[in-house]
């Protein structure tokens, strides 16, 4: 055996176990495991196997067959149990390059059995310590900010923390945030995510929100562009194949993460549904109840603003998670993503005007 090529592949695989995520589970409840897996490089089989507290369940086996399922693609799944989960049992999914491990949610307050009541509940708790959650909106330099702010927290009082974000690649599953011990909630005075604004719950009342606005068709043509470079399976996509099948269905996605302000169990932002004037409402008054609005195109200036209210100083700010070439859309596209988004376009004007107050306020002009 050539030990230079053993370790190259060693280092190589490492490098996948590290820079990539081959899949997560999404959710573990009732009779249910679920959640998605990449299927292995060249069509061989991907096999998972299902722990329930440390003890072998059973698996599943996916077979990348061309051209139905091409290597690499993500697809989701979902095991079925004979029993339902009980509270605080621990579900683990493993393949080759797959650790997921996920407890049964919510395992922390068993009022109801349900998220909302997990919300409800730290909501209702006194707790005079205010704490700050940025609502990080996907594709509105988010990634940028938490990652300046984090430095001014101590570790223990995050959320996410560092590990799980490494180990999902980027941002834990929706729900995460809901299954962590009373006492992590407790410790916890930066939540940070792509949570919607009900998740300010979560601290209790006394909640800082802040949150970034872009434009709603830079926004969408970013998240676009930021598909077909980061995953795989939409590189040879067209952009509008890519729009209408896979963005489309979450359009006006800046009213949908601040208008619920309510809570059910099924919680997500892309899955409710039709939104309308009623819901735009609701977000434009969140906003407004907001302790910081920022926009993307108004970057340099948001930071100042924000420092100023903060009272803190952010220092240097490096810039990350930019796209650094500009998509070739065409014109008819780009006219069709202004007309379905046009919620967000009211809300990002309404957001605008909020920012130009706040800049008079503290004597800023902006660019």
């Amino acid at each position: 055996m050539n030990p230079v090529k053993t370790l190259k592949a060693y280092l190589v695989n490492m490098k996948r176990r590290i820079s990539q995520t081959h899949g997560m589970i999404v959710n573990a409840r009732g009779n249910k495991v679920s959640g998605w897996v990449l299927l292995s490089k060249n069509g061989k089989t991907t096999d998972l196997r299902l722990y329930i507290n440390k003890k072998y369940m059973g698996h599943l086996a996916f077979q990348a067959e061309p051209p139905k399922e091409k290597p690499g693609k993500r697809i989701a799944f979902c095991f079925s149990l004979n029993k339902p989960l009980m509270p605080g049992d621990t579900v683990s999914v493993k393949s080759r390059l797959l650790k997921a491990e996920l407890r049964n949610s919510p395992r922390i307050i068993p009022m109801n059995n349900s998220y909302a009541s997990v919300l409800e509940h730290h909501a209702d708790l006194d707790d005079e310590k205010a704490g700050l959650f940025f609502l990080h909106i996907p594709k509105t330099a988010g990634t940028t900010l938490w990652k300046t702010l984090s430095k001014h927290f101590p570790f223990r009082s995050q959320l996410p923390d560092r590990f799980s974000i490494i180990a999902s690649g980027g941002y834990p599953h929706f729900h995460y945030p809901l299954e962590q011990s009373e006492g992590t909630i407790k410790y916890c005075r930066f939540l940070f995510g792509h949570y919607p604004f009900v998740f300010k719950k979560l601290l209790g009342n006394n909640t800082k929100v802040i949150t970034f606005l872009r434009d709603p068709v830079k926004r969408v043509v970013s998240q676009m562009y930021h598909l077909k470079t980061r995953e795989r399976e939409y590189r040879n996509w067209s952009y509008g194949n890519l729009y209408e099948k896979r963005i489309r269905k979450s359009s006006n996605l800046q009213v949908r993460y601040l208008c619920l302000d309510a809570i059910t169990n099924k919680l997500h932002p892309n899955l409710l549904g039709e939104v309308g004037e009623e819901e735009l409402e609701r977000a434009s008054n969140n906003l407004r109840d907001s302790f910081f609005v920022g926009i993307t195109e108004q970057f340099g200036q948001s930071i100042s603003l924000l420092e100023a209210k903060l009272g803190i100083t952010l220092g240097k700010i490096k810039k990350r998670n930019i796209s650094k070439k500009k998509p070739d859309i065409s014109p008819d596209l780009l006219q069709k993503i202004e007309s379905d988004n046009q919620l967000d376009r009211k809300l990002y004007e309404f957001g605008y005007s909020l920012f130009l107050i706040n800049c008079e306020t503290f004597g800023l002009k902006p660019d």
